[in-house]
């Protein structure tokens, strides 16, 4: 049982009706208002992901006893709610959405690609960037597809990760070949000037947030077409990524017995 006795779920981001839906199936009194008509009362409230400050246009409701759910707020969100006496949880750096978050995307980025190729992954020769949580949710997704997959990491670790993963381990800096699609999850400039004239691809997919992977579509070859997916899962899977919302917020509910 939950000690919450509503939540007051704002905006109109397609997630959040399927977030509302899901905190109602736990038991969870969830209405869901336009941004321009937060009510002023409620014991909690919820936002989606990105937070920004420059979406607060009305903080009124951040009052002292308020706990504000929200997905990764900036700095000056977070210290504007808290300004207000509120409590502000930011539901993106728990454990259990990082972990479930990583495993949508990795879907949702395989979704991006066959729909853009309209070609299977089997005997694709792919390169995932970065062997983070959303590479490492991502390589053996792609291998069990029958995709030839390269992965590249800086850490020693990672690098045999890679290997025991079954796919081709390469260090950050010595990318190169060539490759059908690359997905890149690392969220700096891997792909400079230098890395591009000696790597080609038909496809290279952005799901790194900024400054992103590469500065331009500038730097690849002509042949290259360039997909910016970085707000996966959410655009790709908006049902599962709602839902994931809703369990993560119930999931800190329990811990914190709010």
């Amino acid at each position: 049982m939950y000690k919450t006795t509503d939540i007051a779920v704002v905006g109109s981001d397609p997630r959040l009706y399927y977030c509302v839906e899901r905190l109602r199936s736990k038991g969870i009194p969830a209405v869901q208002y336009a941004e321009s008509a937060i009510p002023d009362g409620a014991s909690c409230y919820l936002f989606a992901p990105p937070f920004s400050a420059a979406r607060l246009t009305n903080t009124a409701f951040a009052k002292n006893g308020a706990t504000v759910f929200a997905g990764a707020a900036d700095d000056e969100a977070k210290a504007l709610i808290t300004s207000r006496g509120a409590a502000l949880i930011d539901y993106c750096e728990s454990e259990f959405f990082a972990a479930e978050n990583a495993d949508l995307t990795a879907e949702a980025a395989i979704t991006v690609y066959t729909g853009a190729s309209a070609t299977s992954l089997k005997g694709a020769k792919v390169l995932v960037s970065g062997f983070g949580r959303i590479g490492k949710a991502l390589a053996p997704r792609l291998r069990a597809f029958g995709a030839d997959v390269t992965a590249s990491a800086r850490k020693i670790a990672d690098i045999e990760l890679i290997r025991a993963c079954g796919c081709t381990p390469l260090e950050t800096a010595a990318i190169r070949g060539d490759y059908d699609v690359i997905f890149n999850t690392v969220p700096a400039r891997v792909f400079t000037r230098d890395i591009t004239d000696r790597t080609k691809t038909k496809y290279y997919i952005e799901l790194a947030s900024a400054p992103f992977g590469t500065e331009s579509q500038a730097v690849w070859s002509a042949g290259t077409k360039v997909i910016r997916a970085s707000g996966l899962p959410g655009k790709v899977l908006p049902v599962s990524a709602g839902r994931l919302i809703a369990d993560a917020v119930c999931t800190i509910l329990e811990e914190a017995r709010i």
